[in-house]
């Protein structure tokens, strides 16, 4: 009975300086404006920028270290981007780099546009095709997207290193296993360019060109009409393995960038967490986590304006490659067994690019959370402490903030990146296979 009459005085007492403080301050505005005005500049600031150890700088390096990796990674795809970008002082692309990337991009756009125009002219166009089209154009726009985002990508980046050093318990933080990924995404390029060479080789299309070929105002005939159909199929192989290692780079950085911004997120819970159970909490470190929350806000924002379009243009590369492979598989027409394993091979790397990139986003908002579930669990340590009403009143906004925020990353604004997204492309991608599979059977039928 009498620990019944302690935790209800506790409770009342709580409920009773909280009410007290909001017919005080007014509104939320005030409220925040008060506490910080209590705070002097210097001490805020050394709240801002407080370090929980040698941990979060370790980890720190090595997000550092990975950053690097990737950057140079794209610098070898052709987007100018650069190893000292993420230094204090920032970096330049030498004119080497810079000219290797516009040449490199230049030659892509030429050779699609050398492929189109001969399809046009010789080749049926079809949904093999079009797809066709659809992987190499989005594969070159999220590679261009990031290209001209440089300044934002960049500014990202550091933003996330900032805050993890800040926020990350030692032994807490996650390391993304990027290695591993490279080589995965290395593995998948090498046996989609081994596959493609043998579905370009074995096409029964280019086979059936006419024996004299008017293209570009020239006549090709016999040796020339060969070497011209060689150059057609080293066009195709190219485009493909060059749209993959796009593909592969825009999903290694995004994916990469992503996981960081989570840990970023998770560790600011295990950081707020700690704290009410060490009851350690007061005014002014309550202040600094509203202070360091609202920083993290600041970098969902940033990081999704910088990747949202890429990572858009990513997801419509891989679902153009699920129809392809849905159109292959489901045609009724003869085809050669190098096109089926041509298409297993991109369907499983689309896939994979696919579930990635969709758990790497997913995971800011599990995160997110899990960082409520936390705070209520707070709140419950907050109740079994006596504190004072600018105490309570500074938690007040501190759960306000957090309960009332939605930190989520988008695919161009368009569509949150979410798990039940894979639902939803299921459901679509069966919808369009019933479809085929009609259409094909009314042809046979008629």
């Amino acid at each position: 009975m009498t620990f019944r009459m302690t935790v209800n005085k506790i409770g009342y007492s709580v409920t009773d300086h909280i009410s007290a403080a909001s017919m005080n301050l007014g509104s939320h505005q005030e409220m925040m404006n008060s506490i910080r005005n209590i705070l002097p500049k210097k001490k805020e600031e050394l709240i801002c920028n407080e370090n929980m150890g040698c941990g979060g700088e370790k980890f720190a390096q090595t997000v550092y270290e990975q950053f690097q990796v990737l950057l140079k990674l794209c610098q070898i795809t052709g987007a100018p981007f650069s190893s000292n970008d993420l230094r204090p002082l920032g970096g330049k692309c030498s004119r080497l780099i810079q000219l290797y990337c516009t040449l490199m991009n230049f030659f892509r756009i030429g050779n699609l546009l050398f492929i189109a125009n001969f399809v046009h002219f010789y080749l049926k166009l079809n949904s093999l095709l079009i797809t066709f089209y659809a992987y190499n154009v989005c594969a070159m726009a999220s590679l261009a997207v990031l290209s001209l985002r440089r300044r934002a990508v960049i500014t990202s980046m550091k933003t996330i290193l900032k805050t993890i050093s800040r926020v990350t318990l030692k032994s807490s933080g996650k390391k993304w296993n990027l290695r591993m990924f490279m080589w995965l995404n290395a593995f998948s390029v090498v046996i989609i360019a081994a596959s493609i060479g043998l579905t370009v080789q074995n096409n029964r299309s280019l086979k059936e060109v006419p024996s004299a070929i008017n293209f570009f105002g020239y006549s090709f005939e016999n040796e020339m009409r060969e070497k011209l159909l060689v150059a057609v199929r080293f066009s195709m192989a190219f485009t493909f393995i060059s749209s993959s290692m796009m593909c592969s780079t825009t999903l290694l950085l995004s994916s990469t960038v992503y996981y960081y911004l989570s840990e970023a997120v998770c560790g600011f819970g295990l950081k707020l967490k700690k704290r009410f159970e060490c009851k350690t909490f007061n005014q002014e470190s309550i202040a600094g986590n509203i202070c360091m929350f609202e920083k993290i806000m600041t970098m969902v924002g940033e990081v999704d304006h910088a990747f949202s379009t890429g990572v858009l243009f990513l997801y419509g590369a891989s679902v153009s490659c699920f129809f392809n492979a849905l159109s292959i598989i489901l045609s009724s027409k003869r085809i050669f067994i190098t096109l089926y394993v041509f298409v297993a091979v991109m369907f499983a790397a689309a896939l994979g690019s696919f579930f990635l990139l969709t758990h790497a986003g997913n995971r800011v908002n599990s995160k997110f959370q899990h960082l409520r579930n936390l705070l209520i669990n707070c709140s419950g340590l907050v109740t079994q402490s006596y504190l004072s009403v600018r105490d309570l009143t500074a938690f007040t906004i501190m759960a306000q903030d957090i309960r009332t925020a939605d930190l989520h990353l988008t695919g161009g604004d368009m569509f949150i990146i979410r798990k039940d997204m894979i639902l939803t492309v299921a459901g679509v991608m069966i919808t369009y296979g019933v479809l085929i599979f009609q259409l094909d059977k009314h042809e046979k039928v008629g």
